[in-house]
């Protein structure tokens, strides 16, 4: 096969591989949005997508190709980049699109911080069922994986690029799916796509900078693999292969981490999510931390890291003294366990109880830091109704709300002696980190309802017309 046909090849399976049928009512994607810098990958890619278009390789017509270049402002040569990229896409009959961005390193780098640039541009831009289509390659792969080696990446890490993932959130409207990122040339070597641009002569931009050994990626580019290949010329394939290895490595984890899952109870909770404790206990260490990991990942919560989860096995697994107090925390997520139960959580904030609010007893009400009381509570108000299966009725009447300060007593409906409220939250369940704030509904000086958990004597209203419904959103 020529070094033509393989680039042809390698674009059209990607494309085509999304879907059983290449009719055009059921393409995989809307509009084909080329990441385009002007460097020789990205340009190969935009040249070979719109060959194998106009020899019918690929089911999509010129109109849904579109160019879009990021100019980072980082070199003196920028807007003569931009320029050529416009230049390029125009001669070949395409829809253009530039944006200017300001990257700001906060100390991550200015790598890191141009990607973050380059991404949120990417997001804004994209439409429901684009295709967002880069030119990494099996080089790219190569140096990927070793970056996350020497960053003590674990088996996800190692995986590196994968060839196609969902992006987003976009902010355009979605009407079928989600956006899609797709690497066409991933598994293709930079000699294959320089001997492309060669043979169809193509001009592309040179970024000076990748001559500076300072960025990561270019000293391990210009240095290490120059080094490796010289001692191993098929280190390159290998690392890519190591990659394709730890993707289904991956893969298989997250298969062991569902079955798992599905065995610990996994249930919704007032705070998001809760698995049953003693079930996950038992299991060995590492599928202990496959789970967890898993079960973040699952609700896109950001993941603990290696310190993170040696933390939660001495706070949670290894004591015989196990605290009720007990909480990990990492980025805005924590852990916590109540009553046999392991909580998975956006962390609680601090929480001052703020003094009596007024309320109409009809609308909405914020209460701060303690959530919101929600009237009539729908399922769009309220998300957790179905799991929850809790929430008062009270007269529809002003009430004031005010919080625990100790010692208050009252009657839930159906009992005939009264008992504290602290002792009375015990009883119910409600988690411990939520007692402080749930809300105590007054009426004057009399003790209505206790959040969305009791009514108390003498002021039920069964379903009479001038009542309301109240769910307690705490967080």
């Amino acid at each position: 096969m020529s070094v033509d046909d393989s680039i042809l090849a390698h674009i059209s399976q990607s494309l085509l591989h999304h879907t059983e049928t290449v009719s055009v009512e059921c393409l995989p994607f809307k509009r084909l949005v080329v990441a385009f810098s002007g460097g020789v990958d990205s340009t190969v890619l935009l040249h070979g997508l719109v060959t194998a278009a106009t020899q019918s390789l690929i089911p999509y017509s010129m109109s849904s190709i579109v160019a879009i270049h990021i100019n980072h402002q980082l070199s003196p040569q920028s807007d003569a980049w931009q320029q050529h990229c416009q230049q390029y896409a125009e001669d070949l009959g395409l829809m253009f699109y530039s944006e200017r961005v300001t990257v700001v390193s906060s100390g991550k780098g200015v790598e890191s911080a141009a990607r973050d640039a380059r991404y949120q541009v990417f997001e804004r831009f994209l439409q429901a069922d684009d295709g967002l289509l880069l030119g990494h390659h099996q080089g790219d792969q190569a140096e990927t994986v070793l970056l996350r080696l020497f960053r003590g990446a674990g088996v996800k890490g190692l995986s590196a690029m994968p060839k196609s993932r969902t992006i987003g959130p976009c902010t355009a409207a979605r009407t079928t799916g989600q956006a899609q990122l797709v690497r066409p040339l991933l598994t293709l070597s930079q000699e294959a796509i320089t001997a492309y641009a060669q043979q169809n002569q193509l001009l592309w931009v040179e970024d000076e900078s990748n001559q500076s050994d300072r960025y990561d990626r270019n000293f391990l580019r210009n240095k290490v693999v120059p080094s490796l290949v010289q001692r191993w010329p098929a280190v390159v394939s290998q690392l890519s292969k190591t990659a394709e290895t730890m993707t289904q490595t991956n893969a298989l984890l997250a298969d062991i981490a569902a079955d798992d899952l599905q065995q610990l109870d996994h249930q919704k909770a007032r705070t998001d999510f809760s698995i049953d404790f003693a079930l996950l206990n038992r299991l060995s260490l590492p599928r202990k931390n496959n789970v967890l990991r898993h079960w973040c990942e699952k609700n896109d919560y950001a993941q603990p890291d290696t310190d993170q989860l040696a933390q939660i096995e001495q706070q949670f697994f290894s004591r015989e003294d196990l605290l009720s107090s007990a909480c990990v925390s990492w980025a805005q997520y924590e852990l916590r366990q109540f009553s046999g139960r392991l909580y998975l959580m956006q962390a609680v904030p601090r929480f001052i109880s703020p003094p009596t609010i007024e309320w109409d007893g009809v609308s909405d009400l914020d209460l701060q830091d303690a959530g919101m009381l929600c009237v009539n509570s729908s399922d769009s108000l309220n998300p957790n109704k179905e799991t929850t299966k809790t929430s008062v009725r009270i007269k529809q009447q002003p009430y004031q709300i005010r919080w625990r300060q100790g010692g208050e007593r009252c009657t839930p409906t159906g009992r005939q002696h009264s008992q504290t409220v602290k002792k009375l939250l015990q009883e119910y369940g409600l988690e411990t980190w939520l007692r402080g704030r749930v809300p105590l509904i007054y009426c004057g000086n009399d003790l209505v309802a206790v959040g969305d958990l009791w009514v108390n004597k003498g002021y039920e209203v069964g379903d009479a017309k001038d009542s309301v419904s109240v769910f307690w959103k705490c967080i």
